[in-house]
């Protein structure tokens, strides 16, 4: 069952910006330690939704209508834009852009823009089990609705043009 945190759930830093419909939520998930931490200069907009379990650094913006799961962990002076759904135990560097729908154990560097879906294969079927995320490294950028499919790594530099399909790593890019 989940249920809304309370206010010494919520550790919030200075001069932050939170809208009244923000809402932080307990999952109540086994070994959570039922916290959410917000940095300094922290913009909230409406609508959004944050799980227990995350850390948002300093200086991180997030639009309206954004999901943010479990575990998760924003890095500073991110921007995650308007509709978001970041699943659980994402792993987002500072100074990036993120769009679209992350699913859960990506990891993603720092200076890296994404605005596409990076999802696993869900080609194993069945509760309990763990596929791999697709590794973003860092100063990527990735188009819009460009699609990352599996346990894919994709080197820093790298570029993905919108509506690419991804299902291999990329190993090399231009260096700029």
């Amino acid at each position: 069952m989940m249920e809304r945190l309370n206010s010494k759930e919520i550790i919030i830093g200075a001069n932050c910006s939170i809208a009244p419909t923000v809402i932080f939520i307990r999952s109540n998930l086994e070994g959570n330690s039922n916290r959410i931490f917000i940095g300094d200069n922290v913009v909230i907009r409406d609508g959004s939704i944050i799980y227990d379990d995350v850390f948002i650094n300093n200086g991180v913006i997030i639009d309206h209508f954004c999901i943010i799961r479990e575990g998760s962990n924003i890095g500073a002076n991110t921007r995650i834009m308007n509709s978001t759904h970041i699943n659980k135990n994402v792993l987002i560097g500072e100074n990036c852009r993120i769009g679209g729908l992350i699913a859960s154990r990506v990891k993603i560097g720092k200076n890296t823009t994404s605005l596409g879906h990076l999802v696993h294969r869900y080609s194993e079927h069945g509760k309990g089990r763990i596929e791999d995320s697709p590794v973003i490294g860092d100063n990527v950028i990735i188009g819009r609705l460009a699609l990352v499919v599996g346990g894919v790594s994709i080197a820093s530099y790298s570029r993905v043009k919108a509506g690419g399909r991804i299902t291999k790593d990329i190993n090399s890019a231009f260096k700029e």
